[in-house]
């Protein structure tokens, strides 16, 4: 049994790194933004659902998506009977799993999850989410950035790529190779501001706030220099 009272780092049941129950800025902005809406939103990844529980806190209609089915199980279990008519699950991969109607939804959360795409699924989602997405609608995006403590070893070849022109220079094939940190996916996408800017931009997105996320509060073998993480918020 998981206890969250407990534990503010929860390592997900597919192996695939770690659901915080620390909220980002970033996240905080949609959640707040989520009370303001009709149409549903979609929040993406969530793994045990600490984020859609804070939105449909605020009165909003969910879809929630994993790409593990019990995941989604546990997150039904923890919400309210009224919560849980507000509340859609669909569980499967990204991109393949996000097939919405154009203008059905009020906004998009994709929360640590991106870094867990290729740079080809990455711009396939975006393109879906705009069109998703009514206009002014909000799309939030936070995900993993190659500053990280167990992976400081990897940085001097993700700047070293991106001076060299390369698109996606955060692509870790084996990431055994830098890091025996429990609970670690096979391999990863690590992002930044300017990747996250520049996709977003190329798909019609106007770019409200980007920038680095602190991660103060992860394990210390996590933490380094304060930019851990990357978010952005981008309107249609």
């Amino acid at each position: 049994m998981i206890n969250f009272a407990q534990e503010k780092h929860v390592p997900t049941l597919n192996s695939m790194g770690y659901m915080t129950r620390i909220l980002d800025p970033y996240c905080e902005d949609f959640i707040k933004y989520s009370a303001t809406v009709e149409l549903p939103v979609a929040d993406l990844g969530v793994a045990f659902g600490h984020t859609t529980q804070e939105i449909l806190k605020k009165g909003a209609t969910v879809y929630a998506n994993d790409i593990a089915p019990e995941h989604l199980e546990f997150l039904r279990d923890q919400v309210t009977e009224e919560e849980k008519k507000r509340l859609f699950l669909f569980p499967g991969k990204l991109p393949e799993a996000f097939s919405f109607q154009d203008n059905f939804l009020s906004g998009v959360l994709a929360a640590r999850c991106f870094h867990f795409l290729t740079g080809e699924e990455i711009e396939d989602i975006i393109s879906k989410i705009y069109r998703s997405l009514v206009k002014g609608g909000m799309l939030c995006v936070v995900a993993e950035t190659p500053y990280l403590g167990h992976l400081k070893d990897f940085i001097p070849l993700y700047e070293d790529r991106k001076k060299k022109g390369d698109l996606w220079p955060g692509h870790i094939e084996c990431l055994q190779n830098y890091t025996n940190r429990p609970n670690s996916s096979e391999w990863v996408n690590l992002l930044d501001p300017e990747i996250l800017e520049r996709t977003l931009t190329k798909y019609g997105f106007k770019v409200e706030k980007v920038g680095f996320i602190d991660r103060s509060q992860f394990p210390e073998e996590v933490r380094l220099s304060g930019k851990e993480s990357v978010g952005i918020i981008g309107i249609k």
